[in-house]
């Protein structure tokens, strides 16, 4: 999964702690956490910072209207493509 997201071709959902993880370990991954509503695991955005595809544009844009009707972010940084 990390070597696809690192070729900037997908978007990943891994459990926060993977996600997390993974962006401390390669800074060309970005990872958001996703708080709102109460999930029974924490989860994570994951794509590669360089990514510019139309898939993965108009996930983040379907997520982050997501995000923003559910206030689902940890922080007031948007998602970004």
């Amino acid at each position: 999964m990390l070597a696809r997201l690192q070729a900037g071709r997908e978007v990943g959902l891994p459990a926060a702690s993977l996600g997390l993880h993974a962006a401390a370990a390669e800074p060309a991954l970005i990872a958001r956490r996703i708080i709102e509503p109460e999930i029974v695991a924490e989860w994570s955005i994951l794509w590669a910072e360089r990514a510019q595809s139309a898939a993965i544009t108009r996930f983040l844009e379907s997520a982050r209207r997501c995000a923003e009707a559910h206030d689902w972010l940890s922080s007031p940084v948007a998602l970004s493509a």
